[in-house]
């Protein structure tokens, strides 16, 4: 996976406090979007981070090694709120509109 350029622009940045509080942020999106991660590529994320600040990441977070270089993040099945969507146009009334389409 690649990383971005603009997130090593950031992280390049001069301004005070700013990594940090990137890495706040980062953490949170990799919190509820990820269930597994390469390690490599979280520390790249969070801004090439040596083995020692990446690990004080995953204990702040809760995140574990998970083996063969992974990240266990968390569980998301939990997280997942599925809707039902309802159909609001039925086919009967766009069969016209596709017929009209394939015809061209």
């Amino acid at each position: 996976m690649a990383i971005p350029s603009i997130v090593r622009i950031v992280f390049n940045s001069q301004i005070p406090c700013f990594p940090s509080m990137s890495c706040t942020d980062i953490c949170h999106v990799v919190g509820i979007t990820y269930q597994m991660i390469d390690k490599d590529v979280l520390a790249e994320l969070l801004g090439d981070l040596s083995h020692e600040d990446l690990k004080q990441w995953m204990t702040k977070y809760g995140w574990s090694e998970a083996g063969d270089n992974k990240v266990f993040i968390a569980n998301q099945e939990g997280n997942v709120k599925s809707k039902n969507i309802t159909e609001k146009i039925d086919f009967d009334s766009v069969a016209g509109i596709m017929a009209a389409a394939a015809a061209h």
